[in-house]
């Protein structure tokens, strides 16, 4: 008997397991049986209110058909994308992203360029135009005060 224990104990242990999951599985299944016995009571239980509305199954028929489009409509939106998004063409769309990456940045440092390219041009025009008119403005005061003294 003694050397037997060893194999008896783990006998005993996997015959508690077994029985542990039987117990789990008749608790579940206790519990589906009330919840079922709880959604006929209620289906069997009449409306309290007598003026409400009657179920109309046509209306959740049509809600139905309407899921239904949307859904196909989705999975020809998904089979449209997936060639664009399989994993062998995803390294060529990204490459394509970043080529277009480059060429917006290229664009954009271009454009940075030429607006400070342009502002220079005015702010140097602004100042010859500026001297100028002082320039101008000297001449005129020199000359009217030579004539009138």
């Amino acid at each position: 008997m003694n050397a037997q224990q060893p194999r008896l104990m783990g006998l005993v242990a996997q015959t508690e397991n077994a029985l542990n999951a039987g117990k789990l599985m008749s608790d579940a299944t206790t519990n589906a049986l009330r919840t079922f016995q709880d959604v006929l009571r209620q289906l069997e239980a009449s409306p309290s209110d007598t003026d409400a509305e009657p179920f109309l199954i046509n209306d959740y028929t049509a809600a139905v058909a309407q899921i239904n489009a949307a859904a196909q409509d989705l999975v020809i939106l998904l089979q449209t994308f997936e060639p664009t998004l399989a994993p062998d063409k995803f390294d060529g769309l990204l490459r394509q992203m970043n080529s277009l990456t480059r060429q917006a940045q290229a664009d954009g440092k271009e454009l940075v360029d030429y607006a400070f390219r342009q502002a220079l041009f005015l702010g140097v025009i602004l100042m010859v135009f500026s001297c100028l008119m002082a320039l101008l403005a000297t001449i005129a005061y020199w000359y009217l005060t030579r004539k009138l003294a």
